[in-house]
């Protein structure tokens, strides 16, 4: 007898799956870092720069900064360090590599008296680059390393402890770190796609134009991560925003094949034009719970899309809740799709 978690084991996508599942443990360390008092000197600066080395730092920056609106200080996200950085400002430096070349930079930052704060990348040129001074925000025990939440959790804590903002002080990222691992176990590997909502919109892409489609600024870099993400799980895919996509979806569905083929039709014998082997469309449009009824009053009827609001159903209700509950979501259909 085949038991259900026998029928959806998968040691790749499983893989996978455990890669970004410690996107809540990201978001406790950032809360950890917090309650212990690592960010307690850092004084509201003229502006905040936050130094990335990878994509998955710069798309959490960019939500942060979407999100944070009111903002007190200038946001400034970049890959080297600007040439005005001094005494007044905040540095936040976000990379996985051990050795980044981002070492130099944050060096150089305390050198000009800058504060500094480094997400941890592990032992290494870049940890060891800042000074007694600098606030290394810890990465947990079992991350390989450091998720798009927990940039996210080590941003915005960092910005809301300095008094730039108020987005995310410790018991709102602990209540966002909850909400993700509730959506995590949803997503677990043994749940088939009866109970699955991940592995359900990983079935229903399977065979498509993969396009994932945001419907607010901060959801802007979640729909790039997911499209990264897919990539990573081996399927071709972009990212776009509602707007781009209302102009483009004409082209889009023209693109594909308009009339029924034979069902032993081969286009290798029998030839044929490009066209016809298109595939369908598949736009996953990413809501949140304040928009959510309008997109699905617009494209619920429609085939070739599917309106998912990950963060409708979390018992907490937060801005930083709708962005990084669906990071953790579209990071598990990437993973089933695999």
């Amino acid at each position: 007898m085949t038991s259900s978690f026998d029928s959806c084991h998968n040691p790749r996508q499983e893989a996978l799956f455990y890669r970004m599942a410690t996107a809540g443990a990201g978001l406790r360390a950032a809360a950890s870092a917090t309650r212990g008092g690592a960010f307690a000197q850092l004084p509201l600066p003229r502006s905040a720069v936050i130094l990335v080395g990878n994509r998955r730092a710069q798309l959490a920056a960019e939500s942060v900064r979407a999100l944070a609106d009111d903002i007190r200080c200038p946001v400034v996200i970049a890959h080297q360090l600007p040439s005005y950085v001094g005494a007044l400002d905040l540095v936040i430096v976000c990379d996985d590599n051990p050795g980044s070349p981002l070492g130099a930079a944050l060096a150089e930052a305390d050198r000009r008296g800058a504060a500094t704060v480094v997400v941890d990348p592990g032992e290494g040129p870049l940890r060891a680059a800042g000074s007694p001074d600098t606030v290394v925000v810890p990465r947990p025990a079992m991350a390989e390393s450091a998720s798009f939440t927990a940039y996210v959790g080590a941003i915005a804590s960092a910005l809301t402890e300095c008094g730039a903002t108020t987005l995310a002080p410790a018991g709102v990222v602990e209540e966002v770190a909850d909400a993700v691992d509730a959506d995590i176990a949803a997503c677990a590997p043994q749940r088939d796609e009866t109970v699955n909502p991940a592995r359900q919109v990983a079935q229903w892409v399977a065979g498509r134009r993969m396009l994932a489609v945001s419907t607010t600024s901060a959801l802007a870099p979640v729909a790039e991560l997911a499209s990264l993400q897919m990539l990573e799980a081996g399927v071709v895919s972009a990212a776009s925003s509602i707007s781009e996509l209302s102009l483009s979806v004409g082209a889009l569905l023209a693109a594909e094949p308009q009339e029924s083929r034979d069902i032993f039709y081969d286009p290798f014998i029998d030839g044929g034009d490009e066209g016809a082997t298109v595939l369908p469309l598949g736009a996953i449009v990413l809501a949140a719970p304040n928009n959510v009824g309008h997109y699905r009053d617009h494209y619920g009827e429609v085939g070739w899309a599917r309106v998912e609001c990950p963060a409708l159903d979390a018992e907490t209700h937060h801005p930083l809740v709708e962005v990084c509950v669906a990071a953790a979501r579209v990071g598990a259909i990437a993973a089933f799709s695999a």
